[in-house]
């Protein structure tokens, strides 16, 4: 939370503590210097002395020259703080008064305005008001065109099974980027904990019908009216467990479709999200022995993950959370991460299915 203790581990007794801020990150330097990363700032302490430097601010609200001309920031906690050139370091300067912005003098009017470069939100452009009228960019390179990032989208297929769960979840909170969740009406059922883990998390979450059915097996006649009501089945199960809706989105278990199925599911509202071509590893040792299935490792699949999406400048990459039946010596969640960072090294945008499909 709010506090640091620090143990001397001979005798567990604590020997100091450090408070003044939620701290999010602790690493030791060496046996006296400690690195503090907060909400608001990171300090360096030393134990010895008890005493702690701030070293930079991790976060300011506003920033102005103060009445002696020296930066000071505001970091929202009603402290402020000022900027030692020299040093390089900031200093607490208690909870001075905040100067308001001027935005205009009798030459020149400075706002912000949009950019056509997708690495900024927006750029600040200065405008003469007095003589000759022109308009202009503080930095040239906020207002050069960039070219649309290229994007890619995880999908994750919860069928029965939620092995793979925390793994996923833990690589997509450290990569700070979201996926997308098809949630089968068996795994809802069975893991309805999990299930509301998922849809807490920020991640998207789509429908995977209520059944891990073959919709095109022999063994029943698929119409309209049973994907309906499969799709309805499916949303009613997860608001009675989430209290939220699935988004509008939907595959066939295990990717088996027919066009009377994505017609059926349209008719119902619903967009069909298609990555069959890439839908290796649900395949097992016996899958492969007995149907001839090709059977790859993690590291194969990413190569050829990978080589799809650089061949067609984007896709849709699907990770099946975890297998109930069969044997696989590993799994692709397993090396998430690897294959999180292939796709970032590549220069792709990893973004929700659901904006890819748009």
């Amino acid at each position: 939370g709010s506090t640091a203790y620090i143990y001397d581990t001979a005798e567990w007794k604590r020997i100091d503590e450090i408070t003044g801020e939620k701290i999010v990150s602790i690493i030791w330097a060496d046996s006296d210097t400690l690195y503090l990363g907060g909400e608001k700032t990171i300090r360096k302490w030393s134990v010895r002395e008890k005493s702690a430097e701030t070293l930079m601010l991790s976060q300011a609200v506003n920033a102005w020259w103060n009445d002696t001309g020296k930066i000071t920031a505001g970091t929202g906690n009603g402290k402020s703080y000022v900027y030692n050139q020299t040093a390089g370091t900031w200093s607490e300067n208690g909870s001075s008064a905040e100067h308001k912005n001027v935005m205009r003098n009798e030459n020149y009017r400075v706002f912000c305005g949009e950019t056509p470069n997708s690495r900024y939100e927006n750029a600040l452009y200065v405008r003469t008001i007095k003589g000759k009228p022109v308009t202009k960019p503080l930095l040239a390179e906020t207002v050069r065109k960039t070219e649309q990032p290229k994007t890619a989208a995880l999908i994750f297929d919860a069928y029965d099974n939620a092995d793979g769960l925390a793994k996923i979840l833990y690589e997509l909170n450290q990569y700070n980027i979201q996926g997308t969740f098809f949630l089968n009406g068996e795994f809802i059922r069975r893991y309805p904990n999990e299930t509301k883990l998922i849809s807490i998390s920020g991640n998207e979450c789509a429908s995977l019908f209520f059944s891990t059915a073959k919709l095109v097996s022999e063994d029943f006649i698929m119409d309209e009216d049973f994907i309906r009501r499969g799709l309805a089945r499916n949303e009613d199960e997860f608001f009675a467990v989430t209290g939220k809706e699935l988004s509008l989105l939907w595959h066939a278990p295990y990717y088996f479709k027919s066009e009377r199925l994505v017609t059926a599911g349209k008719d119902a509202g619903y967009s069909y999200v298609d990555a069959s071509k890439h839908s290796y590893d649900t395949v097992t040792l016996e899958d492969a022995v007995s149907s001839s299935s090709n059977y790859y490792t993690p590291a194969e699949l990413i190569n050829i993950y990978m080589s799809s999406l650089i061949r067609n400048k984007g896709g849709i990459i699907p990770v099946t959370v975890g297998i109930a039946g069969g044997i696989r010596k590993s799994y692709v969640y397993d090396s998430l991460d690897l294959l999180i960072s292939a796709i970032l090294d590549e220069g792709f945008q990893i973004v929700p299915v659901r904006m890819l499909i748009q």
